[in-house]
């Protein structure tokens, strides 16, 4: 959780520093309110529902101390959050709402790549700012110049990964992951670093297996 909290604090520093560079236009016009207004989005509901609770406390956490320190630009800060549920389709329709509403200066949040690349693609024609903190598909920052991330990429997990099993002494391993965006674009990736620099590790990878999303019994999988 401590961790959380400082990435999501990090990613609310970003989002008010990009204020300026990359906001929205009609936002532009409201400079003389008395609040700044950030918009954070996330899976309130579903199965990933403790993450988006976890990104909301964490960004409130780091509003409030900015707010005590004079807020940003002589104006204090304000969060309004919105829940996506992990859906790509419900993000979409969440972030025509928030370039909707003028008063929104920037967007922090969406959890997967998967869903915060269908946000962002709404977010860059509007011209509004969206930073993440979570988003690790190689392409999510390709979007376009008003498309932030504070986090790795997949492939820089994926060697990362694989230098701790060398420093352990791990001779095979496996991939198991959900068959996903997330869990395929992982698989990918770790396959895609052992393919291009393997000659530099004694690792050997022996299958890699997607599961359905949900499974929780994997007895047969591992046997």
């Amino acid at each position: 959780m401590k961790r959380k909290l400082i990435a999501l604090g990090l990613v609310l520093v970003m989002a008010v520093s990009l204020l300026a560079g990359c906001s929205n236009k009609e936002a532009a016009s409201t400079n003389d309110a008395s609040e700044v207004t950030l918009a954070i989005v996330g899976p309130q509901t579903g199965d990933n529902a403790e993450y988006g609770k976890s990104m909301k406390t964490a960004a409130q956490i780091a509003i409030d101390e900015w707010n005590e320190k004079g807020g940003v630009i002589g104006k204090q800060i304000k969060l309004v959050d919105y829940d996506d549920a992990n859906s790509s389709e419900q993000a979409a329709s969440v972030a025509e709402k928030i370039v909707g509403d003028s008063s929104i200066c920037a967007v922090m949040g969406h959890f997967s790549s998967g869903v915060a690349m269908t946000a962002a693609e709404v977010y860059q024609e509007a011209g509004i700012a969206l930073v993440n903190g979570s988003a690790a598909h190689m392409d999510y920052a390709k979007i376009g110049d008003c498309i932030f991330r504070n986090n790795a990429i997949y492939t820089t997990d994926a060697n990362t990964m694989l230098q701790i099993m060398e420093w352990l002494g791990v001779k095979k391993f496996g991939i198991l992951n959900p068959n996903t965006d997330a869990g395929v674009s992982v698989t990918s990736a770790v396959e895609d670093m052992m393919e291009r620099y393997g000659d530099k590790y004694t690792l050997e990878l022996v299958e890699p297996q997607l599961y359905e999303d949900g499974t929780v019994d994997f007895t047969a999988t591992v046997a």
